[in-house]
């Protein structure tokens, strides 16, 4: 539904950019056979108000006055013979009307004249420069010069026509143009400017808003327009315009050339709107700059310039393979083309067409704006174009698209001779490889069975053990210590039995001997084997499986993450070993707390597990409650629940009631009700999972214990705060029995428990096992550890409890950096930080830097999720904030707000003194008005 509103949206901004009289050609193009969709948006212009009208009302007084301005001294002001209308653009020195000329002719322009307060004597000068520079041009794709003159108040202007169009970007994105269609429009630009360049005259501001598509005979026509910052090459325009201010940054960053960037020298010709070129190509063909970046300060510029000088691009096709799962989205729907297909189209020739146009050296990049469009009508015609190096083996590709008949006529009568003469020779080889094969086998399962029989099952003989039930760990660590020896000389041989003993290892829950197997096995294949082949990378993957169990997270990023380069290179993105591997990367992820990180690389994965394994396929159920919990840990609570939904009705389904991972997706499902306030249903989840998991797997096994932690919480959320201590200090003793006092599911078993003691009032105690969890998290871990920050914020609660203000803000900001590292700025943990950051600040009066945290945490929080109480919490902050820096009205009406919102929120019970927090904010705001009146109303609310 949000993609069909925005859909409407933009045809509507496009229709109205547009002469009425060539919509309805836009609307054929556009809106195709969709009959609905051209009658709504038929509907929309047939609605439209005088845009001062709408626009008025919203504005805040400074742009009302500005508004104001332009209503008293611009509609209807006459310059010579033209009457000004409204102002319909803006550049960085001119400001464009729609006028009418009255005589000789009568027809509307444009009229540009150089803006209040900035006619100094070098932009009166530049000013002048494009105004000549314009007249002395000729063509249809450029926008032609009327007239010339100066205001009553000698303020420069020139009368150019009217183009009525729209970006070139928002035309291809609105008629969804194919890669053809828009690089033909691109090629229309090539040639104006061209035809500028033949005048002697450089654009060096080429953008899509300074090229703009208008309908001519139903056709699609590119103009340029404002050459503001143009600069001739040839001739004399102007003494004054050749001079350009020391740094001073002349153009659009993201689309300047790195010769651009300098302080201007004279280097600045031709070949930056050959670069230009290059960029406007790159986003035509993507929807993205190769630079992307925000340009609002000195260091954002100094960093745009920097990267345009040093970083190489990447290639379209890579850029497209490169986007989020949003980004990818959203790009597919403007060119109506999978993003695979779009980047299999842009892959070779188009990259190569780009990339020379935005060489860092302005001599490797096309001599010309025609040579750049013949090698795209290359292109489109199927010739070699000068971009490639031009091999036989490329000329010979070219040939072959050009006369696919010929070619395909000719390739059958030489498969036909090649075929009789290959069929003979691959069959008697295969032969002998198959016999050679057969008998490698048969002496390999020769010693397979005597080391099964000799040191493994003959240990239960009255030989070697007098104990016939000799235990299986016995077994395994007497056949582990004979391996090496046994396969000496057979090392592919010993990698399979070690790897089948580290697998054994691992399922009796000993990590530490099951990774020395796998990384015996790894060792062996690496070296015999090579780095990409499908049996060392299914060992690396194996590997960092048992790095993760035993916890070691860090060690185990770098490894996986080139495990699955490696593995999409060699094996491809749908092979199950990578789709298994990028699974494991996903928890991994998550244990590092990179959610961000996380979520993006399941989006991707889910749909390819999807189509080639299935919606019941473990795996899938996996990376669907994985990526589950990324959103929660994002703030995304709506799209988390939705998708423990579907998963737990699969699961349930496909595998039973009292299943495992049904019982996890009954565990994960509860605690995303619980985010969205519905606690009742969460308990009922929890308890009916939490007693079928001690009947089919005992009350200490590790899948218990979680859904015992979760339970916990239940109560907690509900106000029954003493079953919470009570079922979570169980917790924490079996956890510390099964796992030991520093695997992660034991530190966040106490820091929860620790939360608990904080409810209850425990104060010291809640202080003392929040410390001992982060001692132990930051000494086995790193001070990065996620649980250790998480637990911090937990212990800055508690100190503010006790009044040790200082010392909660001092822990605090030591952690913030570390939080935003691990998780990201706008995770929902940093949030959480900083919202207990600035509750800390305002308990000490500190409130204008409080108020600084606030409206970034706030605005964040508002945009996840609007409604959930740790929004609603962040608003009452705000709203203490405000009014401790003086801004009462502002406090007054978010705390309104919130209270309205907080009498309908669910919220837990640990947070239910948020409505009378809100309330008292509000008796001492009314009391610091002297508002007697209204403090006794809100007081007698608190009560």
């Amino acid at each position: 539904m949000n993609q069909r509103l925005q859909q409407e949206e933009a045809l509507f901004s496009s229709s109205m950019a547009l002469p009425e009289a060539e919509r309805v050609h836009f609307l054929d193009r556009a809106c195709g056979s969709d009959k609905e969709l051209r009658a709504r948006i038929e509907a929309l212009l047939a609605s439209v108000q005088p845009a001062a009208e709408l626009i008025l009302p919203l504005l805040p007084f400074e742009a009302r006055a500005s508004a104001d301005w332009l209503d008293d001294q611009v509609d209807g002001e006459r310059i010579g013979s033209y009457t000004l209308l409204e102002q319909i653009g803006e550049g960085g020195c001119g400001v464009v009307y729609l006028a009418e000329q009255s005589e000789p002719l009568q027809r509307q322009v444009a009229l540009k004249v150089i803006k209040l307060g900035m006619d100094t004597r070098a932009v009166i000068a530049r000013f002048q420069a494009e105004r000549q520079v314009l007249a002395i041009m000729d063509h249809p794709g450029i926008a032609k010069v009327f007239d010339a003159g100066s205001t009553p108040a000698g303020r420069p202007y020139f009368v150019m026509e009217l183009v009525r169009g729209i970006k070139i970007t928002d035309y291809c994105t609105q008629c969804q143009l194919t890669i053809p269609e828009r690089i033909r429009l691109f090629i229309q630009v090539c040639h104006a400017i061209q035809h500028a360049h033949s005048k002697g005259v450089i654009h060096r501001d080429i953008k899509p808003s300074n090229i703009l598509v208008t309908l001519h005979a139903g056709a699609p026509l590119a103009k340029v327009i404002d050459f503001g910052v143009a600069k001739a090459t040839q001739g004399r325009l102007d003494d004054h315009t050749g001079f350009t201010a020391f740094n001073q940054f002349v153009g659009t960053p993201a689309y300047m050339s790195p010769e651009q960037t300098y302080s201007a020298t004279g280097a600045v010709d031709a070949q930056s709107d050959i670069y230009g070129l290059g960029v406007l190509l790159y986003e035509l063909l993507t929807g993205h700059l190769p630079f992307q970046g925000t340009v609002g300060s000195d260091s954002q510029i100094a960093d745009i310039k920097r990267r345009i000088r040093g970083d190489e691009p990447q290639r379209p096709s890579q850029k497209l393979r490169s986007l989020t799962p949003e980004e990818a989205t959203r790009t597919e729907a403007r060119f109506r083309c999978p993003i695979a297909q779009l980047s299999k189209h842009l892959q070779g020739e188009l990259d190569w067409i780009v990339l020379r146009c935005l060489e860092k050296e302005p001599g490797r990049r096309y001599a010309s704006a025609t040579e750049l469009a013949q090698d795209l009508e290359r292109h489109l015609r199927h010739e070699p174009v000068l971009a490639r190096p031009q091999t036989a083996s490329y000329a010979m590709a070219k040939f072959a698209r050009r006369h696919r008949s010929l070619v395909a006529v000719f390739s059958a009568f030489i498969l036909m001779l090649l075929l009789s003469m290959v069929v003979s020779a691959w069959l008697a080889v295969r032969a002998t490889q198959a016999e050679q094969r057969a008998q490698t086998e048969a002496a390999s399962r020769e010693q397979v069975i005597n080391f099964l029989r000799d040191d493994l099952l003959a240990q239960a003989g009255p030989d070697e053990q007098p104990d016939p039930d000799v235990k299986l760990r016995t077994v395994l660590d007497r056949a582990a210590a004979k391996a090496r020896e046994r396969f000496t000389s057979e090392p592919l041989l010993e990698a399979n039995v070690q790897q089948t003993l580290a697998t054994t290892y691992d399922a009796l829950g000993d990590y530490g001997q099951a990774r020395q197997h796998h990384e015996r096995a790894l060792e062996l294949r690496r070296k015999h084997l090579g780095e990409d082949h499908p049996d060392t990378l299914k060992s690396q993957a194996f590997l960092v499986s048992i790095m993760i169990a035993e916890a070691s997270f860090e060690e185990a990023e770098p490894l996986a993450k080139q495990t699955l380069e490696r593995m999409t290179r060699v094996l491809g993105p749908e092979h199950s070993e990578t789709l298994a591997h990028t699974g494991n990367l996903g928890l991994l992820l998550y244990e590092r707390g990179k959610f961000q990180d996380m979520a993006e690389l399941l989006a991707r994965l889910l749909p390819l597990q999807q189509r080639t394994l299935g919606d019941a396929h473990e795996a899938t159920l996996s990376t669907m409650n994985n990526l589950a919990i990324a959103y929660r840990n994002l703030g995304r609570y709506a799209e988390a629940a939705e998708l423990h939904t579907r998963e737990l009705a699969i699961c349930r389904k496909a595998f039973g009631p009292e299943h495992p991972g049904t019982l996890t997706s009954m565990n994960n499902l509860a605690n995303a009700r619980s985010d969205l306030g519905l606690f009742d249903e969460a308990r009922a989840l929890n308890l009916e999972a939490l007693q079928k998991s001690r009947r089919a797997a005992g009350e200490n096994h590790p899948e218990t214990l979680i859904l015992q932690h979760s339970l916990a919480a239940n109560y907690r959320d509900l106000g029954d705060f003493e079953s919470a201590e009570r079922l979570q200090t169980d917790t924490v003793e079996r956890a510390r029995k099964v796992n030991g006092p520093t695997h992660t599911n034991t530190l966040r078993a106490e820091s929860f428990l620790g939360q608990i003691y904080r409810d209850r009032r425990k104060l010291d105690q809640s202080a003392s096992l929040h410390e001992s969890v982060i001692k132990r998290a930051t000494a086995t871990y790193g001070s990065d550890n996620p649980i250790a920050i998480i637990t911090s914020t937990h212990l800055a609660e508690t100190y503010q409890q006790q009044g040790r203000l200082a010392e909660a803000e001092e822990l605090l900001r030591k952690q913030a950096p570390l939080a935003v590292a691990a998780f990201g700025a706008n995770n929902s943990y940093t949030l959480d930080l900083n919202d207990c950051l600035a509750s800390v600040l305002i308990a000490r009066g500190e409130f204008a830097a409080a108020l600084e945290l606030l409206r970034e945490t706030t605005a964040q929080r508002q945009r996840n999720a609007p409604t959930h109480w740790k929004t609603l919490n962040a608003q009452v902050l705000l709203g203490a904030a405000l009014a401790g820096t003086g801004m009462g009205a502002s406090a007054e009406k978010i705390l309104m707000h919130t209270y309205d919102e907080l009498l309908t929120s669910r919220l837990p019970a640990y947070e239910g003194r948020l409505r009378k927090r809100t309330a008292e904010a509000l008796v001492e705001l009314y009391t610091a008005w002297n508002k007697p009146a209204e403090a006794a109303r809100w007081r007698d609310r608190i009560l």
